[in-house]
């Protein structure tokens, strides 16, 4: 089994001119959660069952689903293993922070752990340094 490396510490942000944006913020039953990564230009798309995932780093099977963001250098940009939580419900989906060492952010507001932030349509997420943008896409009827 790798070793599992403690979150790196990071230096409080400078100066962030986010692109605040005012999309939908009702999912629907007609679409899923797409996260686009800027560093690595990876794109994910949730399978429409997923109604809780975490964003982190990979750590032992927990039987939760979890989105592993080593991929995208997700260490060296201070993402703790179980950093956030996004719940996907018709109506709405939230990001929560769970308690990461540097922080969850949306939209540039820092967000206060285990307290939930609407997400919207084209919102930027933040975990430590990684940055993300969530999106709301037309499910392929395949």
């Amino acid at each position: 089994m790798p070793a599992v490396l403690p979150t790196k510490n990071l230096p409080a942000p400078g100066n962030l001119h986010p692109a605040i944006t005012w999309g939908e913020s009702a999912l629907g039953a007609d679409r899923i959660v797409t996260l686009f990564i800027e560093r690595s230009g990876a794109t994910i798309a949730l399978p429409h069952s997923v109604k809780k995932v975490v964003l982190g780093r990979s750590s032992a099977a927990t039987g939760e689903y979890r989105i592993d963001l080593s991929i995208a250098g997700a260490h060296e940009l201070g993402v703790s293993r179980r950093h956030a939580e996004l719940v996907i419900q018709p109506d709405r989906v939230t990001l929560s922070d769970m308690d990461s060492r540097n922080g969850t952010f949306l939209n540039a507001r820092q967000l206060r752990p285990h307290e939930p932030g609407i997400v919207r349509d084209g919102d930027e997420i933040r975990l430590g340094d990684l940055v993300a943008r969530v999106y709301f896409v037309q499910r392929s009827s395949a």
